[in-house]
């Protein structure tokens, strides 16, 4: 099995999505007499250029996927028109791709949001299983489970069958327990399968590849390593064991080993047929400001890699808008955060950082509403306390601030989602905002302990 390289398949349902040709109804700009009016052009925030008029302007920010253009309209309404349209679009494309009719939920327009449900039931239905199964599972949806439950059935000897389970029970557990319940259930099926694998194919790289993911999410970082380890032994071309064994010495916060090993699977990669490559490289790069430019390039990489995935193509837009932030840039920013929130809506990452990007504009009741939707997914998360602790102080809710600045504290050492070494990082911000809040409340002694608890781990 290799996770880098996703089936085409599901290539099959690519026609379905001409439907969202349709949004291009919404509305039509008249002129009195019959005299042709001169294109104006303008430009964007963030510098693209768009030809007034409403239909010109929808029209780029419909080709391009991109609400940005929506903002050349002059009338207020008609620039929600077009916000909504486009959305829309982007939803609907989206939902059906990944075959998700969840995330037809978003679309306004209602007609659309049920043809949106309508079309994902039918092809679910008329579609043969294994595309169904694959194009799921390519997109980290776990519903793909049973059709590959059913196809072990019949061909129970299987073993690229038996490591997507494993991978998929893995992440299933990934969720458990980022919703602050056990992975473990799911991790001891995940790592039934790998046994039955090694059984079968005791030989094959990618069984041990697939092994050192599964012991990632358990987690034990020594176990991951040495099958991903054993996976380069037995194929030292095995660009996804590369790839693995990076991503645990991120983990750990081995940041330069991590990269090292990514870069060598980058070497590795000559097609581009990895788009974890790149994912990776655009989001460690981007933490040092002299590799911005190679980040950027990276991200752009897996952006144009239509089998990188929804989630790969979020997480490449959410690096993006950081570095646009960091350059001062928060048109393309606010852009990027935009096109990752409709491919997905519900990430709690995604929506953490947009209530740190409205805390930056000083949008503070829109920063806790993202902060709330964030910790109602993933309730188990540290981080998103911390952004509505702080957007709640800056509306002087003092008392509900404290709550969620406590909660979020009392999370940090079980959160895997965190890294090692940024474990006391964070411990100390919750201190520090704590501290901050008490200054305000005037309660000295409670202000004194935070500070000095945040002073004692170091700057």
């Amino acid at each position: 099995m290799s996770r880098g390289v996703v089936l085409g398949l599901a290539a099959t349902l690519v026609s379905i999505i001409a439907l969202v040709v349709g949004f291009y109804a919404y509305l039509s700009t008249s002129h009195d007499g019959d005299e042709t009016p001169v294109p104006v052009q303008k430009t964007t925030a963030s510098g693209l250029h768009c030809t007034d008029g409403y239909d010109k302007i929808l029209e780029q920010a419909l080709a391009a996927d991109n609400v940005e253009y929506c903002t050349c309209e002059d009338d207020a309404y008609a620039a929600e028109l077009c916000t909504i349209a486009v959305t829309d679009a982007m939803l609907y494309q989206n939902a059906v791709s990944q075959l998700d009719e969840r995330l037809c939920a978003d679309i306004v327009e209602l007609s659309r949001k049920s043809a949106c449900e309508q079309v994902i039931a039918s092809s679910v239905v008329s579609a043969p299983p294994l595309v169904v199964a694959e194009t799921r599972r390519q997109h980290n949806d776990v519903r793909a489970i049973p059709a590959f439950e059913a196809i072990l059935e019949e061909k129970p000897d299987d073993v690229s069958t038996m490591l997507e389970l494993a991978v998929l029970h893995a992440e299933k557990g990934l969720r458990a327990q980022e919703a602050g319940e056990s992975q473990v259930p799911e991790v001891e099926k995940a790592l039934a399968y790998i046994d039955a694998a090694k059984t079968r194919a005791p030989e094959l790289a990618d069984v041990y590849e697939t092994a050192g993911y599964v012991y990632e999410i358990l987690p034990d970082y020594a176990q991951a390593t040495a099958q991903y380890q054993k996976a380069i032994a037995l194929d030292p071309s095995s660009v996804d064991a590369y790839v693995g064994y990076g991503h645990t010495a991120n983990l750990q916060g081995f940041l330069e080993e991590a990269l090292t090993s990514f870069l060598k699977a980058r070497t590795l990669d000559t097609n581009q047929a990895y788009p974890a490559v790149y994912a990776h490289l655009c989001r460690l790069q981007s933490t040092r400001s002299d590799l911005y430019d190679e980040a950027k390039n990276n991200c752009r990489i897996v952006l144009d890699i239509p089998q990188a995935g929804a989630l790969n193509h979020a997480e490449a837009h959410q690096t993006l808008a950081k570095i646009a932030l960091r350059e001062g840039d928060a048109a393309t920013a606010r852009t990027h955060y935009e096109k990752a929130l409709v491919l997905t809506p519900t990430d709690s990452n995604l929506l953490t950082a947009l209530a740190d990007y409205e805390i930056s504009i000083e949008q503070y009741d829109v920063a806790e509403e993202y902060a709330r939707k964030a910790i109602a997914g993933s309730p188990a998360k540290a981080v998103p306390h911390l952004s509505l602790a702080y957007a709640l102080y800056q509306q002087e809710r003092f008392a509900e601030a404290i709550i969620a600045a406590e909660t979020g504290l009392g999370l940090i050492d079980d959160d895997v989602s965190l890294l090692a070494s940024s474990k006391e990082k964070y411990r100390r911000e919750f201190y520090y905002t704590l501290a901050n809040i008490y200054y305000y409340t005037g309660d000295k002694a409670a202000e004194h302990e935070y500070k000095t608890l945040g002073d004692a781990l170091g700057i």
